[in-house]
């Protein structure tokens, strides 16, 4: 993954992509870039369609993880309450 940073909206990141959104009357805008440096330890990052992909076909192929572990993050766990 080459292309992965922490989102820093003051930084200058070539071929960063823009929301859009819509007002009341339906016109389609550009939106402002959102701060999300308050969020890094739980993601707050950006990248690229290939980096996604070469990150999620390394966590398939067991190269970031092993098995176990892999089987407990993807384990339904209970609520206090048994749900």
């Amino acid at each position: 993954m080459t292309q992965t940073r922490v989102d820093e909206v003051s930084q200058i990141i070539p071929d960063r992509a823009r929301g859009y959104g819509k007002t009341r009357d339906g016109i389609i805008l550009n939106t402002g870039l959102s701060d999300t440096s308050n969020k890094i330890p739980a993601g707050g990052l950006v990248s690229t369609v290939e980096d996604i992909s070469r990150f999620a076909i390394a966590l398939r192929n067991g190269k970031l993880l092993n098995n176990t572990t892999l089987e407990q993050m993807w384990t339904l766990q209970k609520t206090r309450d048994g749900e």
